[in-house]
């Protein structure tokens, strides 16, 4: 996973999506969060889509785990309303 912190690294963009969700999740800056949920999902759709010889077993794991995890921090979110209904309108249903 270290190499997935280098910025050549395919993942490197995923990486920072994720964690910038949690650390603006820790701020309560829901409305942040929510945009990095959109961006992340989005970059899961790209990392999946790239030719990773050698290492597809690794980026399936690691890209599923990314994808439950934004499907429970939407639900959170949701479940909670932490930001207004227009607000995710526009995060989660706009593409």
């Amino acid at each position: 996973m270290s190499d997935a912190l280098q910025m050549s690294s395919p993942l490197y963009r995923l990486v920072c999506f994720i964690n910038n969700s949690i650390a603006l999740f820790t701020s309560e800056n829901y409305l942040g969060v929510a945009l990095f949920i959109k961006r992340a999902h989005k970059e899961v759709l790209v990392v999946k889509s790239y030719e990773t010889i050698g290492r597809e077993e690794f980026i399936m794991k690691y890209t599923t785990l990314c994808e439950e995890f934004l499907v429970d921090l939407t639900k959170y979110i949701r479940n909670n309303k932490l930001i207004s209904d227009k607000d995710i309108e526009l995060f989660f249903y706009e593409d």
